[in-house]
């Protein structure tokens, strides 16, 4: 898990070979979401807002599941 800048996401984990991408929250929520592929893991990261990226090019858009 590496920490980021974000107002609501506490830090983003990625696993290549799953193709799984873990998001954990500041209010503590951990949820995984699948089939994503690393080039927008790495658009992620860079992107002005993670939240953001989150909300426009992930949910919706991958299943997920919530870890505790």
């Amino acid at each position: 898990m590496e920490l980021v800048k974000s107002a609501n996401i506490r830090a983003i984990g990625y696993d290549k070979d799953k193709k799984e991408l873990h998001v954990q929250f500041k209010n503590g929520g951990h949820y995984i979401y699948d089939g994503i592929g690393p080039s927008t893991h790495k658009d992620m990261l860079a992107s002005d807002s993670i939240g953001g990226f989150l909300s426009k090019k992930i949910k919706g858009n991958h299943q997920y599941r919530k870890l505790g």
